[in-house]
């Protein structure tokens, strides 16, 4: 298999778009990723799906939109 590589223009508009479109969780995550938020912000994100049973809802797979864990 070839591995393919983004050219930069191409990996600053996947960027953009997450930036632009992404949900706040998908936003934070990716900033954590390229080091320009800390895991305490991501945390804090994923603490408003969760649930008081400890599990995670409303909507945080996006395909599923129920707020049960």
């Amino acid at each position: 298999m070839c591995m393919k590589s983004l050219t930069t223009d191409a990996f600053e508009r996947a960027c953009e778009l997450v930036l632009r479109v992404g949900r706040p969780l998908e936003q934070d995550q990716f900033k954590y990723i390229f080091g320009e938020e800390t895991v305490d912000e991501v945390l804090t994100e994923m603490s408003k799906l969760q649930n008081d049973d400890g599990g995670f809802g409303h909507g945080m797979e996006p395909d599923i939109k129920m707020p049960n864990s």
